[in-house]
């Protein structure tokens, strides 16, 4: 059975769904802000923003809390070492976990807010939105720092060429291979989040109210109207790409590059898996 979790930021809740249906919601401690799948152990690990730490659930239950450092703001999975990396903005740090222990705090730039793992070479890309810089661990440590204009705000990875994409908060998507900027594609608005669909190979950027469709490194076309576009996911059972939408409290659904309508009504949502 496949779910979908979402973390209800303003809540302080995660909302579990099957299919279009809405099964349980877990309450969490204070502003659920980014969340992950660990494969290996099942467990869903959620950063939990305004009490410093990372909720493990499995299934619907909290069976773990587990103390990073201030205020994290995003996740990512390396299935390379099995690790969860979570980026704290408060404290310019990335904390690794590995299942329900911390075993380093490393030291990044300023405001590190997103975080992707990158399977070809296996480091994982941190976004630190405060001084135009993405960090690349290894591991555990800092291995170069890429010079990114435009306060990169967002990741997303995609497989079918090894390339990265960094949404900024102005305007624009970067394209990264090999830790090199190898494009600029301009967006308009701001806080552009960028998701990576396996279904058609685009590379789908939210942005204030629509949806951005790339593919490689040109815009090719827009989905809207949709209100503040942020999280999204897509299910592998359906082939439907699920959006949070951050101002109207609601879930979209698209198709391809249709938009099919809204299924589920939650709480200023930010993130989900």
């Amino acid at each position: 059975m496949t779910y979908v979790y979402v973390a209800n930021f303003y809540s302080n809740s995660v909302t579990v769904i099957n299919g279009t249906e809405d099964i349980s919601t877990t309450y969490v401690v204070n502003r659920p802000d980014a969340i992950v799948h660990d494969p290996v152990n099942n467990y869903v690990y959620v950063a939990d923003y305004s009490y410093d730490c990372v909720l493990v659930i499995n299934h619907t239950h909290i069976i773990y809390k587990i103390t990073v450092g201030y205020h994290p703001d995003a996740i990512a999975y390396d299935p390379k070492n099995n690790y969860i990396y979570v980026a704290n903005v408060g404290s310019n740090t990335v904390s690794v976990i590995n299942c329900t222990s911390v075993i380093a705090n490393i030291t990044v730039r300023h405001a590190p807010v997103a975080i992707v793992y990158e399977p070809p070479d296996g480091y994982i890309y941190v976004a630190n939105s405060g001084c135009n810089v993405i960090s690349v661990i290894n591991c555990t440590k800092v291995i170069w720092n890429i010079t990114c204009a435009y306060l990169p705000a967002s990741f997303t990875y995609d497989p079918s060429d090894g390339s990265i994409y960094v949404g900024s908060y102005c305007a624009c998507v970067f394209r990264v291979c090999n830790t090199v900027i190898t494009a600029k594609i301009y967006m308009g608005g701001r806080h552009i989040s960028v998701f990576y669909n396996p279904s058609n190979g685009y590379v789908y950027a939210g942005n204030g109210f629509y949806i951005g469709l790339i593919n490689c490194s040109t815009r090719i076309a827009d989905i809207g109207w949709l209100s503040c576009p942020l999280g999204m996911a897509y299910n592998p059972v359906n082939g439907y790409v699920y959006v949070t939408n951050y101002c109207s409290n609601m879930l979209s659904v698209i198709d391809n590059t249709t938009l099919i309508g809204s299924i589920v009504e939650i709480e200023l949502n930010l993130t989900f898996f």
